[in-house]
């Protein structure tokens, strides 16, 4: 298919090395021309996307949420014309209330979030990311069959494992625990640690240190966005840190939190 891809960054580039392997007609788009350039320096992309055109069979948003919220209200009209529209925000919440404001958006526009990535910027490493059997949510709509098939074909090009679907605010809630909260701790962790600590360091923080090393950008404005959610999330968690606290001084108490513990993740 001929598509277009919005947002040339670390997910958006990786999308176009992948999709122009797959045979699709890559088209990009990005605020930065360095980025442009790369990518299409890089043969990933066949040149420039421009909004006026009319054989577009697909637009991915790769930008972040306040970019996404804006460029879809800007280009409304445009959108509503091209079979399928998808973005890869990390939150979803917005999403019943903008559909509301552009209804003529329903038929064709499929949301994702793609739990793969990494902890590089840009483009540059963007060939690296592999989303071979790896997760991706997707948010129940009202898109018409057109677009399913041809957002199914997507996945499969990608090599997806077979798309979740979700609500909106069930994705968020998902996302909170399993994304933006291994962040926030990473982050916190890492702020209590010195440069020597890291020096000798094990897998267990090295993983963390991949975690804390985020797009402060990004991650900011998802932070602050979710910022409901993830409070609740942050108090839960204090509760967890005191529970497991009062257990240190009783090795026998400490070991069947652990075994229970042990089984919740086997469930």
């Amino acid at each position: 298919m001929k598509l277009a891809i919005v947002g040339l960054g670390l997910i958006g580039t990786a999308y176009a090395h992948h999709l122009s392997e797959s045979g699709h007609t890559v088209l990009g788009l990005d605020a930065s021309e360095a980025h442009f350039k790369k990518v299409l320096n890089d043969q990933a992309i066949k040149g420039p996307f421009d909004w006026t055109m009319s054989d577009i069979e697909c637009v991915i948003l790769a930008t972040p949420v306040k970019a996404t919220q804006s460029l879809l209200k800007t280009h409304a009209e445009a959108l509503s014309q091209v079979p399928l529209v998808t973005d890869v925000t990390g939150l979803k919440a917005w999403i019943p209330s903008l559909l509301t404001t552009h209804p003529n958006l329903q038929a064709s526009w499929i949301s994702h979030h793609p739990m793969a990535g990494g902890s590089g910027r840009g483009p540059a490493t963007a060939k690296t990311v592999d989303f071979t059997g790896k997760t991706v949510i997707a948010i129940h709509s009202k898109a018409s069959a057109k677009a399913h098939e041809l957002f199914a074909e997507l996945m499969t090009d990608l090599k997806f494992d077979s798309p979740v679907f979700m609500t909106p605010d069930a994705h968020d809630a998902a996302i909170t625990l399993n994304s933006h909260m291994p962040h926030v701790l990473a982050a916190t962790l890492i702020n209590q640690t010195s440069a020597h600590t890291r020096e000798i360091a094990g897998p267990s923080m090295q993983t963390i240190e991949r975690f804390a090393a985020m797009n402060p950008t990004l991650w900011a404005e998802l932070f602050t966005l979710n910022t409901i959610q993830l409070n609740g999330a942050i108090e839960e968690w204090i509760k967890s840190l005191r529970d497991f606290q009062s257990h240190l001084s009783d090795q026998a108490a400490l070991a069947t939190y652990l075994k229970n513990l042990s089984a919740t993740l086997h469930n």
